[in-house]
């Protein structure tokens, strides 16, 4: 019986990314697939003002700031209204498949994101 267990390299999305949102300068994307769920860590570095819409609205996803230097970020709703919730560095969030979410900050200068993606046939066990 073949393990499900086994991580996996496959290719960044770094090209949903094309072309960069303004004020970002670089960014980079690592990605692993493990056992239904796949995981990005994203790396922006940027100058300015920053709001971009994350990608997979049409999975469940769990996202969480692992780094932020310059003004904090914050998730959102709609692009242009604050985020409700007071700000915490660090922050993770909850989206359900069909939830389109941005990434908003008003002065970004380095920030390292995680986002862990379930596809829905990753939790089916038999």
């Amino acid at each position: 019986m073949a393990s499900s267990l086994k991580v996996e390299q496959v290719q960044s999305r770094a090209d949903r990314f094309t072309p960069v949102p303004p004020h970002l300068t670089r960014l980079s994307v690592s990605r692993r697939i493990w056992n239904g769920v796949r995981i990005d860590i994203t790396e922006f570095w940027g100058k300015g003002e920053v709001c971009n819409h994350l990608c997979f609205e049409s999975q469940v996803r769990l996202s969480g700031l692992i780094e932020e230097v310059g003004g904090h970020c914050e998730p959102r709703l709609l692009a242009g209204k604050r985020c409700p919730i007071d700000y915490t560095p660090r922050h993770m969030h909850f989206a359900p498949a069909g939830m389109g979410i941005w990434g908003y900050s008003p002065d970004l200068r380095y920030l390292k994101h995680i986002t862990l993606v379930f596809t829905r046939a990753g939790g089916a066990r038999r």
